[in-house]
């Protein structure tokens, strides 16, 4: 399923940016990045849970809740985005199933299995 999740480095010689394709960058600076310390926190801020600010990685522990809010609005509303994308990396290993990229995923499969929403037919409700 894409994007396929790579793992960012910075030890010398290691290139890990793919030369083909698009990659999108999911850390902390970024806005597909986790602003919590754990995915599974990030897995119940994107089910509506309000995480108490101790939950949250330091850059984002002064941040009100409107604003974590539309942060996670935004996320879902490029998840398109993503999904188009080859490539997800973040610095969590490609493998681990602790990573934030893994809860993006559930979320790409939930909005595949959900019908795309109808447009009103032309000349309907004018």
């Amino acid at each position: 399923m894409k994007p396929e999740r790579i793992q960012m480095t910075r030890k010398k010689g290691q290139h890990w940016k793919p030369t083909d394709g698009i990659t999108i960058i999911c850390d902390r600076r970024g806005p597909f990045g986790n602003p919590f310390l754990t995915a599974q926190d990030f897995r119940r801020w994107h089910q509506g849970e309000n995480l108490p600010a101790a939950c949250r990685a330091p850059q984002f522990i002064g941040m009100y809740d409107f604003e974590l809010a539309i942060v996670r609005q935004w996320q879902r509303d490029h998840l398109e985005q993503l999904a188009e994308a080859d490539y997800a990396a973040c610095w969590c290993p490609a493998d681990s199933p602790l990573c934030h990229l893994v809860v993006f995923k559930e979320l790409l499969a939930v909005a595949a299995r959900s019908p795309a929403p109808q447009q009103p037919a032309a000349g309907l409700g004018e």
